[in-house]
């Protein structure tokens, strides 16, 4: 069996794990945390919660498309659950911003009034800057 290292325990590691594995490499998979996830997984403080950063899945038709390279259903294993919003910004003066598949506010509109299109506006280009926009408002 030929032996294959991957190098990182985050969703797209575990990916590339697993589809080598399903191609019959004996696998070792390296991560410098105690857990698995990447920036996906959860940390504990004070009691409460926290994502450590990206949990929404946009493409879980991908995560389908791993277990099925084992003949297995994703949904015997674990249900996926719509979320509205997606994300919900909460700033120190206790103003909110929602975000999500169904959220119609225009994203230039929210940033300006936090004060922070200065800064993609001093590092991003015009492209850059249409393109943002453009993902975000279409």
């Amino acid at each position: 069996m030929t032996n294959a290292i991957v190098i990182g325990g985050g969703l797209g590691g575990i990916a590339s794990a697993l589809r080598l594995r399903a191609k019959g490499y004996s696998v070792t998979l390296i991560e410098r945390c105690n857990a698995l996830g990447g920036r996906a997984q959860v940390y504990c403080k004070d009691g409460f919660k926290h994502d450590a950063g990206p949990t929404v899945i946009t493409a879980p038709f991908l995560l389908e498309e791993l277990f099925e390279l084992f003949n297995e259903a994703m949904s015997d294993y674990i249900t996926l659950l719509p979320l509205t919003p997606w994300y919900r910004f909460q700033f120190s003066d206790g103003e909110t911003f929602d975000y999500g598949a169904l959220s119609k506010i225009p994203l230039q509109r929210s940033l300006a009034s936090r004060h922070l299109t200065l800064m993609v506006t001093r590092r991003w280009s015009e492209n850059q800057k249409k393109y943002l926009m453009s993902v975000f408002l279409s």
